[in-house]
């Protein structure tokens, strides 16, 4: 009875390890992904030495897409047993997803220290040479994996791929139909060639190749997504989405089809028919978390943050550390201008996948929003580092150095852009953009003609072709292209804005504030519309019309800081200047980094007399750019005028002046600060500079005055005291002007 008990006990966990094993393997190979990660955990808990089943764990997590828990099942599969070579295989390939290249380089080492014939080795040793740009040692590598294994097709789908890098086409297609030839009921080798069919073009070959596969396979849905979206790029719209309809219709608890299905419908332009499909992606399978990655995206598109973000916070609660949701986190952080939140998300993602260029490119966009542009500066090079031929962030570093005015850099990054992408609308665009910020008028309407041949139903090249003939003072072409910019773009502020220009260029204010008045009976609604006509209103002193448009711009766009901003010139200009103050901080609530509205409360309140509000505002400015000179300048000259600290004044000046180092004012201000320090020879040589720049400034004469007095030098301090009051005779210092001149006799 004892002995019939012991081997009931030990055969039933035996019995149970085999049923894990087996239900486990056989949901594996029915891609049943999840239901066969189960039985594989159930399998470990009854035998945690298991490399076997810490290895079929790892298979099937690597093929849901889940690498940080399959890097963690491979790499314990390998430790309880390192001849699982496949299992090296596959961890080499993390490290090289990685782009740790040396761990991947010592396992692929290993793999073929153990087994020289091992192809699946030597193609992960091709692989890593591809990742550092060795192509014929990729190829050698390819070849002695073809050369084990010659019947395998996808070793020449590898093979027809590095090819493809060196363009040599021919060779690639040869590789791949002698892959087909090897096997002609391989579906792979039939996709892999056409798909190189659709590359280059060749659609009726691609279709040809793509219905062989469909009739060895009609349920492999890769290559019905294939097929549909040649139809979509030879217009054949209706056929793309009956082929996908169909595979639905075969596949109806597929989440797959689903989402391939919303993609479709968001190129072809439906939103609404995209996102009813990834929402049956969800209900086909509710824990699917691309599907609620394509919602998130879906939706911040359409700037519906609420919904966008309730997507966001499924994904993350479920996995925290899930990197697309990070990376969603941040597009959303960077659309409410959460700048820093956007940085801290980004950066994430930027240390867990280095090699990730969009997570460096969002970086830069984030560090851009935040006025940041050192470090934009180095995140966007860090991207263009991994992948030379993106076009996002090339532009968005084209902008960054036309906003800094490095105007040459500019030119250098859009010259780059047209070599690499040549039949773009954008590269040509850039490159008209920094001609005409160059003035150089031939090479703009060079560029831009280009844009008009690539692009002509675009509205921007018609604004910038009519920018660039305002420019040359040929108004009646400039007229034109711009009226067929707003023809395009029925709301384009900017069009309309250069259009309003060009009328007061000719001396027309009238002409120009008619014009907008046509625009705004076709667009109500738009609050720019307003703002432009209120801003041209406040120009030609129509005060009362302006402040009524500039108020309409603020009720229609109720989030946009500028249109506040605009209300709170026009109440300055009328030194209406309590007024003023309150829609600053009302842009400033809005865009808590909004320099401009800060520096102009910051003034306002220098106006005021309420100087430690002014300083709190210029250290706000400071704190969001530390290399804006202007709030540098104020801040020292209110601690210095003021009763504040000389020392801190004296330092904010040298920062300004080394920031800008041409301006006459910030010269001034670091001359008055030497001269409050007793460093009259300092302040001397600041002040000479300052006068030579600005020799017509009262302020400026008083100072070098107090300066050449202070020195003993009388007779040129009477000189420059005596010049400040010919200039004017009511400027801040007038009468601390006479009172120096009454102590020199006079």
């Amino acid at each position: 009875m004892v002995l019939s008990l012991t081997v009931s006990g030990c055969s039933k966990p035996e019995a149970q390890k085999a049923k894990h094993l087996e239900r486990g393997t056989k949901y594996l190979s029915e891609s049943k992904l999840k239901e066969a990660e189960i039985e594989f955990r159930k399998l470990i808990q009854l035998d945690p030495g298991s490399s076997q089943a810490y290895h079929l764990l790892g298979n099937c997590q690597m093929r849901q897409g889940n690498i940080r828990d399959a890097f963690s099942s491979l790499s314990r599969a390998v430790e309880l047993n390192e001849d699982i070579l496949d299992a090296q295989v596959f961890l080499g390939r993390i490290y090289l997803l990685a782009r740790d290249l040396t761990r991947a380089r010592e396992k692929a080492d290993l793999v073929l220290g153990k087994d020289p014939r091992n192809a699946d080795g030597h193609m992960l040793m091709g692989d890593i040479y591809l990742a550092q740009r060795k192509i014929d040692e990729a190829l050698e590598e390819g070849r002695k994996a073809m050369e084990i294994d010659p019947q395998r097709p996808e070793l020449g789908i590898r093979m027809a791929g590095i090819y493809t890098l060196k363009e040599d086409y021919a060779k690639a297609e040869e590789v791949l139909k002698d892959a087909v030839n090897k096997d002609e009921r391989s579906v792979p080798a039939r996709w892999a060639l056409a798909r190189f069919y659709l590359s280059r073009k060749r659609w009726d070959d691609a279709e040809r190749e793509l219905l062989k596969a469909l009739d060895i396979d009609p349920k492999e849905f890769n290559v019905t997504l294939s097929l549909a979206q040649l139809y979509f790029s030879t217009k054949r719209e209706e056929q793309a989405e009956k082929a996908l309809l169909d595979a639905a219709k075969a596949s109806p608890k597929n989440p797959e089809v689903r989402l391939a299905l919303g993609d479709f419908y968001i190129q072809w332009q439906k939103p609404e028919k995209a996102e009813a499909e990834y929402r049956k992606a969800i209900e086909v399978d509710h824990g699917n978390t691309r599907a609620r990655e394509k919602l998130a995206a879906f939706h911040l598109e359409a700037k519906d943050h609420a919904k966008a973000k309730a997507y966001i916070d499924e994904i993350l609660k479920a996995n925290p550390l899930h990197l697309g949701g990070i990376f969603l986190q941040g597009r959303l952080d960077l659309d409410q201008r959460r700048f820093d939140d956007a940085i801290a998300q980004f950066q994430k993602m930027a240390k867990e996948t280095p090699e990730n260029p969009m997570a460096h490119y969002y970086l830069g966009l984030a560090y851009m929003g935040k006025g940041d542009a050192q470090q934009a500066k180095g995140a966007l090079i860090k991207a263009l580092e991994i992948n030379p031929k993106m076009a996002e962030p090339r532009l968005l570093l084209i902008e960054l150095y036309e906003q800094t005015g490095v105007q040459d850099s500019a030119l250098a990054e859009a010259q780059k852009l047209r070599e690499l992408m040549p039949q773009n609308w954008r590269a040509h665009l850039a490159l008209g953009r920094v001609y005409l910020a160059k003035k150089d008028a031939a090479n703009a309407r060079d560029s831009l003609e280009e844009v008009l041949r690539l692009a002509p139903n675009l509205h921007l090249g018609y604004y910038y072709m009519g920018q660039l003939h305002l420019a040359l003072r040929d108004f009646d072409q400039a007229t034109s292209l711009l009226e067929k910019a707003l023809s395009l773009n029925t709301n384009d502020a900017a069009s309309l804005g250069m259009l309003a220009a060009s009328y007061l260029l000719r001396k027309d204010p009238e002409g120009a504030i008619k014009r907008i008045d046509q625009q705004l009976e076709r667009s109500p609604q738009n609050a720019k519309f307003h703002q432009l006509r209120g801003n041209l209103l406040a120009g030609q002193g129509k005060e009362k019309e302006a402040e009524a448009s500039l108020r309409k711009a603020v009720e229609l766009g109720p989030n946009d800081p500028s249109l506040y901003e605009s209300l709170a010139v026009l109440f300055a200009r009328q030194n209406r200047l309590d007024e003023a103050v309150k829609e600053y901080q009302r842009a400033v609530e809005r865009n808590p980094r909004s320099i401009r509205a800060l520096m102009s409360l910051g003034v306002i309140y220098q106006q005021q007399g309420k100087m430690d509000l002014a300083k709190e505002k210029y250290r706000q400015i400071l704190a969001v750019d530390p290399n804006f000179a202007p709030a540098a300048n104020n801040l020292a000259w209110v601690e210095m005028e003021h009763g504040g600290n000389i020392d801190v004044a004296l330092t904010h000046a040298q920062r300004a002046r080394e920031l800008a180092p041409e301006n006459a004012s910030i010269a001034d201000t670091a001359g008055w600060a030497y001269y409050h320090k007793g460093v009259y020879a300092t302040a001397l040589s600041q002040l000479n500079e300052a006068a030579a720049r600005m020799p017509q400034n009262p302020t400026i004469r008083y100072h070098l005055g107090m300066v050449h007095l202070k020195m003993g030098n009388t007779e040129q301090a009477r000189k420059e005291l005596e010049a400040a009051l010919e200039i004017g005779q009511d400027f801040p210092d007038a009468e601390k002007t006479r009172q120096a001149l009454k102590s020199l006799g006079k």
